[in-house]
C-alpha cells in the first residue's frame, strides 16, 4: 500500500524559506519515514550529517524511492541526482566558511541559496511522489 501523502509544491517552497532550509531535514526524514512504512529499510536521517555516511543514506533512500515511488528510474540514477544537485552547494558552502567580514545579509544570501539548490531536488522528489499518487 502507498503511504506516501501529497505535498503542494509551493508550501515546500515557502516552507524551504521559511525557516531557513530547515524543513528539508524535516522533509528527509518524514519522507524516509514514510518509504520504511512501505517496506523499505532507510536508516537513520542523522547520516545525512556525517559527511560519507550521507552517501550512504542517500543511495538507501534512492533505492527505495525507485522501488516504491518511482520505478521507471534505476536507483543509481536516483542516487546520482541526489549527490549531483547536493554537490552543487560545496563551493557555496567553502565560500560562506572562508569569507572573513560575515554579516547578517550574507548568512540570508547563503541560506536562502542554499535553500533553493535544495528545494530543486524536494521539487523533483516530490513531484514523482504526487505522481504517484494520482496514477493509484
Amino acid at each position: 500500500m502507498f503511504v506516501m501523502k501529497k505535498r503542494s509544491l509551493s508550501s515546500i517552497a515557502l516552507l524551504m524559506f521559511s525557516t531557513l532550509n530547515f524543513y528539508s531535514i524535516y522533509w528527509w526524514v518524514v519522507t524516509k519515514n514514510e518509504l520504511n512504512k512501505m517496506g523499505a529499510k532507510i536508516p537513520t536521517a542523522w547520516l545525512r550529517f556525517i559527511p560519507i555516511a550521507s552517501m550512504y543514506f542517500h543511495y538507501k533512500y534512492a533505492q527505495a524511492f525507485s522501488k516504491y515511488v518511482d520505478r521507471s528510474n534505476s536507483p543509481i540514477a536516483y542516487f546520482v541526482l541526489i549527490e549531483l544537485i547536493l554537490s552543487m552547494t560545496l563551493p557555496l558552502q567553502i565560500y560562506y566558511n572562508f569569507m572573513i567580514k560575515k554579516s547578517l545579509l550574507s548568512f540570508l544570501v547563503y541560506t536562502l541559496t542554499l535553500s533553493a539548490i535544495h528545494m530543486i531536488l524536494l521539487f523533483i522528489l516530490q513531484d514523482s511522489i504526487n505522481k504517484r499518487l494520482v496514477r493509484d
